[in-house]
């Protein structure tokens, strides 16, 4: 390679360097500033180890089965069928269903039902003491008259307000029927 070619690239190579590392820009101040700066409180403090072991539940089906019921009216509210508590902490919505089936053959139509009441002291005292049925969750199924059968209600979706329901039941009929419970707890 010849002398000239040498220096020549040489020099394109250093100029090069030159315009490529040469700081852009010029800088405002070198003179210190003022800064505040906030450090807001942890909105949530979490100690030890957090783990979330297997799926997160979204439902879960609570059944009350073979409960057996009397003909009462649901007016009459200290012969209602306890059939005992519906845990529902944790959840937004239940899905109400009702089935069940007539024992002998029914002279009359009717109903059979459910009531849920919120199991705090103010309503229970309230229905125990004055038969005041408050702030409940109410499903029934219409019966046939005839041999006996089967019957169902339709779902029903309610928005659940508390924690805890106490669960009553009613039977409009002429005969005792046999009647399974559902409540399907959603979070969604």
């Amino acid at each position: 390679m010849p002398k000239k070619v040498f220096v020549s690239v040489v020099v394109t190579v250093a100029a090069f360097a030159v315009l490529v590392l040469t700081p852009v820009g010029t800088a405002i101040s070198r003179e210190m500033e003022e800064v505040l700066v906030m450090n807001f409180p942890d909105p949530q403090r979490v100690e030890g180890t957090v783990s979330v072991e297997g799926p997160i539940r979204s439902g879960e089906l609570v059944s009350f089965p073979d409960i057996t019921v009397s003909p009462v009216r649901p007016e009459d509210t200290t012969r209602l069928i306890n059939a005992g508590v519906l845990d529902a902490d944790g959840f937004q919505h239940v899905v109400l269903s009702l089935v069940g089936q007539t024992r002998g053959e029914a002279l009359k139509t009717g109903s059979v039902g459910v009531i849920l009441l919120p199991d705090q002291p103010p309503i229970m005292r309230a229905f125990h003491e004055d038969g005041d049925v408050l702030v409940p969750l109410r499903l029934n199924a219409q019966t046939e008259a005839g041999p006996p059968s089967f019957f169902g209600s339709e779902p029903l979706r309610q928005t659940l307000g508390f924690p805890r329901y106490q669960v009553f039941l009613y039977n409009t009929t002429d005969k005792t029927v046999s009647v399974t419970f559902y409540a399907y707890l959603t979070s969604g």
